[in-house]
């Protein structure tokens, strides 16, 4: 006997033939879609594994899909073309970032409908690397590169070793404008300079060019000289950092700051 699902984070959209090549073959997004057999609202009964509906963990791990990754499911009774013949269900598929890697049926990998946290790493790791590595030696070296080409800096300082998911998503997402760099395990030093009391955090950093009237420019300040700013990103204003949010306080701070051009 199917019963109702507990109370818990809500699932992820469901995709139909209609929608589903436009929306998820067509798209850069890496994704991670869930084909099941029964409706979202159902859990498994007890002794009832693989009976084709929603797994216990599926809705808590599609929530962490956010920025370039992004999660999906299929009702294979209402959608059966898109569904694998002979396959049991419920099971999860990954499709790539890029449009290649959803061109490429060989890239395509599929996992078992318990593996949610297994197929949210691989879309993770489908992900390219685009964040800059710093450390004390390259940071204002990377500030500097980053002004010469009109971008601002935006720094995750963190005592991971790894830049996380959300990170590579914003490096991809803002690379026309920002440069996104991950600092790890700062010292204290280092985090007394970019005024961070907490880990982990983002910060800005740019290389703006002096206006006239600027009251906090030294005294003397020729207009045009470079200055270097510093900005924490602010939770109050901005709320707890999401992708959404950090994207939001980045493209607040290349408004605010006159780059160099």
């Amino acid at each position: 006997k199917k019963k109702k699902k507990k109370k818990g984070p809500e699932g992820p959209p469901t995709l139909t033939e209609d929608d589903f090549g436009a929306t998820v073959l067509k798209s850069q997004n890496a994704w991670m879609v869930l084909f099941r057999d029964g409706e979202a609202g159902e859990e498994a009964g007890d002794g009832d594994e693989g009976d084709g509906v929603v797994p216990d963990d599926w809705a808590k791990v599609a929530s962490k899909a956010d920025g370039l990754i992004s999660a999906g499911e299929v009702d294979c009774k209402v959608s059966a073309k898109l569904c694998d013949s002979g396959v049991a269900l419920p099971y999860i598929k990954v499709y790539g970032f890029g449009l290649d890697e959803k061109d490429d049926i060989m890239a395509i990998e599929r996992f078992k409908g318990d593996q949610a946290a297994r197929a949210l790493q691989e879309a993770s790791d489908s992900l390219p690397d685009a964040t800059l590595k710093l450390n004390a030696m390259t940071t204002d070296h990377a500030m500097s590169a980053s002004a010469q080409e009109g971008r601002l800096l935006l720094i995750l300082l963190s005592n991971k070793s790894e830049p996380p998911t959300m990170l590579k998503s914003l490096a991809l997402a803002m690379e026309d404008q920002v440069a996104v760099g991950f600092y790890p395990n700062p010292d204290p030093q280092t985090m007394q300079r970019f005024q961070v009391p907490r880990l982990p955090m983002f910060v800005s950093m740019f290389a703006s060019e002096a206006m006239p009237g600027d009251e906090d420019l030294p005294p003397g300040t020729p207009p045009g000289a470079m200055q270097i700013g510093i900005k924490p990103f602010d939770p109050l204003m901005f709320g707890r950092p999401t992708f959404e949010s950090v994207f939001a306080f980045s493209f607040n701070m290349v408004a605010q700051v006159s780059l160099p051009t």
